[in-house]
């Protein structure tokens, strides 16, 4: 990644300053939430005003960190308890900026700026609308600051409805902004990674890592999901590339949303120590019947990267390869 390194002691001690108790609070400053017209709903606050207050700020030359410290102090508690933690960033790949199917950028510059001096401790330079950045961070705390709204709504729904808790009869908040115990990033990878990495030993031992975690979670009972992975493989210059699509079913049926499935993204290549994740989200059950369809199965069909994914080599091609259902279970 292109990024340098910076002292993070002066945003340290700024937030000391802050209290972290109770939710994120939304002042009078962040403007009207939600905006109907923008088709928002109270899920989508306080971090839709969050951004816009940001944006705002940007033309008056005013930083983010002070608006973050305010009125998201959990938040930021918890990027900074994340960003300790190598092997949960390394569990994690890379994703672009920008959504393919909108055709824009998913997060202002000015915000993943700085949610990377937070996390990584690192300042990106010359973010641009296609930027190279860690998944984990860009698809938990980035997509929950995200105010592009696409053909499937804002990406922080799939934190903020509740409707992955509901689908595996979870406490609220486990996958939340505000989740006790554990943290929006570690409680999702320790989840994700459990179903995605099942037969990766070398990216399940970083899961396994991952211990500040509702006991809801440390005891889920993994091996009774059902699950259907969709591999498509590719061979790039001297490197044998997995694109692994988990479908795995909710136990209870689907929700008010009716979601019916979670959906987990990951890429393993010959290249790379252990696969890594790129993202999760709800997805209903004619969008499952579609990607399964055996008319899109195969060998010589052509192959790229979903959901925003970066694979150097792939990314924004098309390569012919091969897609199958490698498993379904139980």
């Amino acid at each position: 990644m292109r990024f340098k390194k910076m002292h993070l002691t002066s945003i340290a001690l700024f937030a000391l300053s802050v209290s972290i108790s109770g939710a994120n609070p939304s002042g009078s400053d962040l403007g009207p939430c939600p905006d109907s017209a923008l088709g928002e709903t109270q899920n989508d606050c306080p971090w839709a005003a969050i951004t816009r207050a940001i944006l705002a700020g940007q033309k008056e030359g005013k930083s983010a960190t002070p608006f973050f410290l305010k009125h998201a102090p959990i938040l930021v508690r918890d990027i900074k308890i994340d960003s300790k933690k190598k092997h949960l960033i390394d569990l994690w790949g890379e994703s672009i900026n920008y959504d393919e199917f909108a055709k824009a950028r998913i997060l202002e510059p000015i915000i993943l700026k700085t949610l990377y001096r937070f996390f990584l401790g690192t300042v990106l330079e010359n973010v641009q609308d296609k930027q190279i950045v860690h998944a984990g961070v860009e698809h938990t705390y980035g997509y929950l600051l995200s105010n592009l709204k696409t053909a499937f709504g804002y990406k922080r729904a799939r934190w903020v409805s509740g409707d992955i808790e509901k689908g595996f009869d979870l406490p609220s908040e486990t996958f939340g902004p505000s989740p006790k115990p554990g943290t929006l990033l570690g409680n999702i990878s320790f989840f994700a990674g459990s179903i995605a990495m099942r037969y990766d030993p070398s990216a399940l031992a970083l899961v396994k890592k991952i211990t500040e975690i509702p006991h809801e979670l440390s005891g889920f009972k993994f091996e009774n999901l059902k699950i259907t992975r969709i591999e498509e493989a590719v061979k790039i210059d001297n490197r044998i590339v997995l694109l692994r699509t988990d479908f795995v079913s909710f136990p209870h049926g689907k929700t008010k949303s009716e979601n019916s499935h979670l959906l987990i993204y990951s890429v393993s290549s010959s290249a790379q120590i252990h696969p890594v994740l790129i993202t999760a989200f709800p997805v209903q059950e004619d969008f499952v019947a579609k990607k399964t369809n055996p008319k899109t199965l195969g060998e010589k069909v052509q192959i790229t990267t979903q959901y925003n994914a970066f694979v150097s080599g792939l990314t924004g091609l098309q390569i012919e390869g091969s897609r199958k259902i490698l498993e379904s279970k139980p």
